[in-house]
């Protein structure tokens, strides 16, 4: 019975670790879609209201059911963190597609300074 406890733990461990690393997976992944859909948001096909109206609209309903399959699949670790960086990303990939030149200047200057220290 003591050999069936501790496997059942270690299989309650090995689960653990493997939702965690499929969060971060599915956190990262989404977190560089999403700042590729906050880029488009500046640089799209077609310029014009109604062409951003439509790729709101898309977006919207793509956001609310990744929204509802990850906090399904992944819960509190959802709720408590994920749901801010797949946020922030959204933001980052705008702000990249309205000033990337100067962001690219500021992050060249920023890695030469780490480098030079």
């Amino acid at each position: 019975m003591g050999s069936s406890l501790s496997r059942q733990g270690n299989q309650r461990a090995g689960r653990d670790v493997r939702e965690t690393e499929v969060f971060w997976l599915h956190v990262v992944s989404f977190a560089l879609y999403n700042g590729l859909i906050g880029y488009l948001l500046v640089h799209r096909e077609e310029p014009g209201f109604l062409s951003l109206c439509f790729f709101f609209l898309a977006m919207a309903l793509h956001f609310v059911v990744n929204n509802f399959g990850l906090r399904e699949n992944h819960k509190h670790a959802y709720h408590n963190l994920g749901r801010w960086i797949l946020a922030a990303a959204i933001i980052f990939g705008w702000v990249i597609g309205c000033r990337f030149w100067s962001f690219a200047l500021n992050a060249g200057i920023y890695a030469i300074l780490l480098l030079a220290l």
